[in-house]
C-alpha cells in the first residue's frame, strides 16, 4: 500500500486521534448518546486508523452490528490528504471487519456535505431519509380510553422489556441496543411505558433543551399496532411538557415509516423539510461474493 499502514485504535493513539478530530475540516460524527472518546474506548466498535510514516491520515469507526446492521459513527480525514484515496482505504478495511463481525448492512447518515460527495464512489446507495416534524400547539390532544392500559414512568428495571419492544417494533438498521436505551432513559426529561395485562407493550423517551422538547423514541409492540397505545403515550408526553409550559416539540422518523407519519400528523406535527438522507451498503459474505 505504498507505505500506508492500517491499524485498529489503541489507547496510545488517543492524542493523535484527538488532534485529527479537532483540527480536520473533514470530520463526520454520528454519536447519539455518547462522545467520540466513548465510541473509541468504551463502546464495542470496529475502528480503523490509516497511517503514513507515523502520521495519522484518517480514522473510521462503526458500531458493532445489531441484528446484522451497523452504523458509521466517526469518519475523519486530514485536510492535507487525498480524501478519496484515504476514505476508500479506511472503508475497505472497516467494511471487511464489520462483515467478519456478522454485519450484513452498513449505514451512513448523510449530515455532512463533504461525505455526500465521497460515499457514492464507496458503493453506498440511498436507502431512506430521516425527516423532522415539529409541533407548536398549546392544546393537549384527547384520546380514547383503552381498557386495562396503564401508563407510568419508565424505570431502570424496565430497560430489558423496552429493548424487546423496540427490537420487535423496528427492523434493522433502526433498532436500539439495551445500552443505548439505558443511556437515552438516563438523559430523558420524560420517559414512560404503557402496561397492558401486566406486560410492557410500549414506551416513549423524550428530551428537553432550552424550552424545546424532542421525542427521541416511541415504540409499540407490533401485535398491538393500531390500538391507540402510541397515541396514548404521545398524549402523555405532550401533557407532561405542557405542564411545564413547553409546547415546541420535534420528532424524527423515517420517510418510509408511514404509520408513524400518520400518527404525528394527526397530533399536529408538520414536516420542516430538514431531511437527512440515509445511505447503506449491503455486505455479502465472502463466499457469496465469489464467482
Amino acid at each position: 500500500m505504498n507505505g500506508y499502514i492500517l491499524t485498529p485504535y489503541q489507547r496510545r493513539h488517543r492524542r493523535a486521534v484527538s488532534d485529527l478530530l479537532f483540527h480536520s475540516l473533514y470530520t463526520y460524527t454520528h454519536l447519539d448518546w455518547y462522545d467520540a472518546e466513548t465510541w473509541l474506548n468504551g463502546r464495542p466498535s470496529v475502528t480503523r486508523l490509516l497511517w503514513l510514516d507515523g502520521v495519522l491520515l484518517g480514522l473510521m469507526v462503526c458500531d458493532m452490528p445489531l441484528n446484522g446492521a451497523s452504523w458509521v459513527r466517526i469518519a475523519s480525514v486530514t485536510p492535507s490528504a487525498e480524501i478519496e484515496t484515504i476514505l476508500s482505504m479506511l472503508w475497505e478495511s472497516t467494511r471487511d471487519a464489520v462483515r467478519e463481525a456478522g454485519g450484513r448492512l452498513v449505514c451512513w447518515l448523510m449530515s455532512d456535505s463533504w461525505v455526500r460527495l465521497q460515499i457514492p464512489a464507496l458503493g453506498f446507495r440511498q436507502y431512506d431519509e430521516v425527516i423532522t416534524l415539529r409541533r407548536s400547539e398549546k392544546s393537549v390532544p384527547q384520546v380514547r380510553h383503552i381498557v386495562g392500559l396503564h401508563l407510568r414512568a419508565l424505570e431502570a428495571s424496565d430497560i430489558d422489556a423496552i429493548t424487546a419492544v423496540d427490537n420487535a417494533a423496528f427492523h434493522p438498521p433502526w433498532q436500539n441496543t439495551r445500552e443505548h436505551l439505558r443511556q437515552a432513559w438516563r438523559g430523558a426529561a420524560s420517559a414512560s411505558v404503557a402496561v397492558l395485562d401486566e406486560q410492557i407493550v410500549g414506551y416513549q423517551v423524550s428530551t428537553e433543551n432550552r424550552k424545546n422538547a424532542h421525542l427521541v423514541r416511541l415504540a409499540v409492540s407490533p401485535s398491538l399496532h393500531g390500538q391507540g397505545i402510541g397515541a396514548a403515550l404521545l398524549t402523555d408526553m405532550i401533557a407532561h411538557f405542557a405542564r411545564r409550559h413547553i409546547h415546541k416539540i420535534s420528532v424524527n422518523t423515517q420517510k418510509r415509516n408511514t404509520n408513524s407519519l400518520r400518527l404525528y400528523r394527526r397530533f399536529g406535527f408538520s414536516r420542516n423539510w430538514y431531511d437527512i438522507p440515509v445511505w447503506c451498503y449491503p455486505l455479502q459474505d465472502r463466499k457469496e461474493s465469489q464467482p
